[in-house]
């Protein structure tokens, strides 16, 4: 139940679901003020979802968080009651997990959060700085008043690539969606409930990648020796994740594959160097492919350049293995896929990459066709051409909309940008233009949704160099996403398994 003067609330009515929430921060006696805003990424404006028998439920309007409406005082009571009363879970479960934690953690001591392991409860607070080999965190993320403050917090005492292990319930488990505001865990004093995309948000966040998610209805049927009890304390989900370096600002991965591409090149290099990105730092990472029309002595003019690497190959084998090696170097937070021919225009890095740099969204399509219309492509040397691949587009974007459930504009866009932690566990095998394909539909059936921000484009012809095969092409395209769309999931994972 709201207390008075906790928050403000507006148009609160069960018939309104689009009324929203407006939070104000307020210094209590005893308790840190704490700042009445997502801890995923950052927003003050909650929309209003749904009633309990207790109090209302909000949901952050950017990236779906949802928080019952408590004052500080009260979410913070709660967090101190949930430390001071551990759950009990049995040995068994606890040796299964212990036992995936200990795969991963270096030599060193393994803690445990929120359940009676010992006669002695353990001070998370009182850990020293890298100390820890591993955290286990059983069913308390959603407890902490301040969960992003708690992660950083454990960032810091755990070793370098130490893993940090939750359990919790999900907003998008089938119980939650089933159960709606009847889901049992809303009777629980949690603080924060998260769904599995906004929860990787919070992670990466707070400085943890090669997120891996078990989901309970699955542990009863994973083959290959995986876990198969159900997750302790009553979640759906157990999360494992690995500390990662954190940079002083994030880095941008730029991934430029480069074969034959003599005329722009030069003008492409001049401008990703100049081009500046205040929120990130660049790192580009040039593939050269051994062109034949001097493009690869161009390319050596850059080697010694600060922030780039060039990888250079014997032989061009398609821009699709050119991109993957590409991404076996990346080292930055967020990636963008930039070909050679400018096509694109540069200055909308920075539209793009604000959702991911916000924690917003974790995959963005930069889209030749959404919102300003559609960009036929007009060949002047091959009208009949450009008609044929107008077309195919149509025919394409339509037949992946259908399959995969989406309601995309432009999939083939060769602005993706997404954070780097979303590839992990992910295999690719495709080497020409269908790795643009299995790149998408990849990510899509692991889960993530992306959206489109329009962006600008002009469409080269074949005599400037376009180098898609209307013969070849689209029949790996095909395979591509029958592939894709008919293999489970298991099949292009590697363990430990991601959802």
């Amino acid at each position: 139940m709201r207390e008075a003067g906790s928050e403000r609330v507006t148009n609160m009515l069960m018939n309104s679901p689009d009324a929203t929430v407006e939070f104000k921060a307020e210094p209590r006696t005893g308790f840190p003020t704490l700042p009445r805003s997502c801890p995923v990424c950052n927003s003050t404006t909650f929309n209003y979802r749904f009633v309990t028998n207790a109090y209302r439920v909000a949901a952050c309007a950017s990236c779906g968080v949802l928080a019952p409406q408590r004052s500080p005082r009260l979410a913070l009571e709660l967090e101190q009651r949930r430390l001071a009363d551990p759950v009990v879970i049995s040995q068994a479960e606890r040796k299964t997990w212990i036992g995936v934690v200990s795969q991963f953690a270096p030599a060193g001591e393994i803690q445990e959060l929120g359940a009676v392991t010992t006669s002695e409860i353990f001070d998370w607070k009182r850990a020293e700085s890298s100390s820890l080999a591993g955290l286990v965190v059983w069913d308390m993320l959603g407890n902490f008043a301040l969960p992003d403050e708690f992660l950083r917090e454990a960032h810091s005492k755990l070793q370098s690539d130490a893993p940090l292990l939750l359990t919790l319930p999900s907003t998008d488990s089938a119980d939650a969606t089933r159960d709606r505001r009847m889901w049992a865990p809303l009777a629980r004093p949690y603080n924060w409930y998260f769904d599995r995309l906004n929860l990787q948000s919070l992670l990466f966040k707070a400085g943890f990648d090669r997120v891996s998610i078990w989901e309970s209805s699955d542990l009863h049927r994973r083959p290959d020796g995986m876990p198969r009890v159900a997750v302790p304390a009553g979640g759906d989900l157990v999360v494992l994740a690995q500390k990662r370096a954190r940079h002083e600002r994030a880095r941008l991965s730029l991934i430029v594959p480069v074969y034959n591409e003599r005329q722009t090149f030069s003008q492409l290099m001049s401008q990703l160097i100049a081009l500046e990105l205040p929120e990130v730092e660049k790192e580009i990472i040039i593939v050269e492919s051994n062109s034949t029309d001097g493009t690869r002595e161009l390319v050596r003019s850059f080697e010694g350049s600060d922030n780039v690497r060039i990888i250079w190959q014997d032989r061009p084998r398609g821009k699709g293995f050119a991109v993957r090696t590409g991404l076996s170097y990346a080292t930055g937070d967020f990636i963008i896929i930039q070909d050679a021919d400018l096509e694109y225009d540069l200055n909308d890095y920075s539209i793009l990459l604000e959702p991911l740099i916000r924690g917003r969204e974790a995959l963005v399509i930069g889209s030749r066709h959404a919102t300003n219309g559609w960009k036929m492509r007009i060949f002047s040397d091959a009208r009949v051409l450009a008609s044929f691949f107008n077309v195919g587009h149509v025919f394409f974007t339509t037949l992946i909309n259908l399959c995969f459930a989406q309601r995309l504009d432009d999939p083939f866009s060769m602005y993706k940008v997404f954070r780097r932690d979303c590839l992990h566990g992910l295999t690719f095998e495709c080497n020409r233009f269908d790795f643009d394909f299995e790149l998408l539909l990849k990510l899509i059936r692991k889960g993530y949704r992306p959206i489109e921000i329009p962006v600008n484009y002009r469409s080269r012809s074949f005599r400037e160099g376009k180098k898609v095969s209307m013969t070849r092409d689209p029949l790996t395209w095909i395979a591509a996403l029958w592939k894709c769309r008919t293999q489970s999931i298991d099949r292009f994972l590697t363990r430990p398994p991601v959802w």
